[in-house]
């Protein structure tokens, strides 16, 4: 395909373990690239990958969703602007029950997949990165509790434990197995500080979908509803979690804006090469 026909750009959206493959060689003819997360299986691909891009004069992109979304954009701009002081710690959870429903897919390989810790874990180290800045050091548990006959399976459940280069702390909490009911999954990132704190919590389906975000300074004897400012919203109400997406300059859209500009855009695939040296250091 890549011949044969006039391409611009390509959008790898493919199993984990052929992003590497699919990604060179759209570089090697030259063309822009957006790649699903994680950015490959391991360090020294994505290091490549990354390298490669960078020496081009093309626009790269790792589809790292949740930094769009108005309510998490939200949350680093309070950070920024000091709502919680200084960071003393960060978590950052990403659960669902899928993982029950049993089945097995390339997903649940772990010679195809580095299981939930790249897979939902991922969007979390990008988060991880993006609110704390690098990390320093980290410990993990990762485990396989569902019942399975694979000769190979990837982990289902994990806990990271962070050190940042700023020597706050930090958790990344990532589970297939965290029974949701109608919710799907839920998406939470708290920020605790020396003056305050910060909590962001999205259910993506039933009665509970949407985002809500809390905060408390010291001295507050309660933690209260933070509103997302109109202009991020951007026309999008609370519980149209992934409506940013179809609406507005995220992912695929920003994407395409930065190629018919000729401008860098964000997360890229530098990104993607730090959230692969974490995942690695996880395994």
């Amino acid at each position: 395909m890549l011949a044969e026909a006039a391409l611009d750009a390509v959008v790898v959206a493919t199993p984990d373990d052929l992003h590497h493959e699919m990604t060179m060689a759209a570089l090697d003819k030259g063309l822009h690239v957006l790649c699903e997360k994680p950015l490959a299986l391991t360090v020294g691909d994505a290091r490549a990958m990354y390298e490669a891009a960078a020496a081009r004069d093309i626009v790269h992109m790792v589809l790292f969703t949740w930094r769009w979304q108005p309510h998490f954009r939200y949350l680093r701009q309070l950070l920024d602007e000091g709502y919680v002081g200084r960071l003393r710690y960060a978590e950052f959870r990403f659960i669902g029950g899928f993982g029950l429903l049993g089945g097995e897919s390339w997903r649940t390989n772990s010679q195809r997949a580095n299981g939930v810790v790249s897979d939902l874990g991922a969007h979390m180290f990008d988060f991880a990165r993006w609110y704390g800045g690098e990390v320093e050091a980290l410990s993990a548990e990762l485990a396989v509790l569902r019942p399975t006959t694979e000769q190979a399976p990837s982990n289902d459940d994990a806990t990271v434990n962070l050190i940042y280069e700023s020597g706050a702390r930090g958790t990344v909490r990532v589970s297939t197995l965290a029974y949701q009911a109608g919710r799907w999954l839920e998406l939470g990132v708290s920020l605790w500080g020396d003056a305050g704190r910060l909590e962001a919590r999205q259910y993506f389906a039933g009665q509970d979908a949407g985002v809500s975000i809390q905060g408390a300074r010291v001295g507050e004897e309660r933690f209260q509803e933070l509103v997302v400012p109109a202009v991020l919203l951007n026309g999008l109400t609370n519980n149209e979690p992934m409506n940013p997406y179809l609406t507005q300059a995220a992912g695929p859209r920003l994407f395409v804006e930065g190629i018919l500009a000729n401008r860098p855009v964000t997360p890229n695939f530098h990104d993607g090469y730090q959230v692969q040296r974490l995942i690695a250091a996880a395994l």
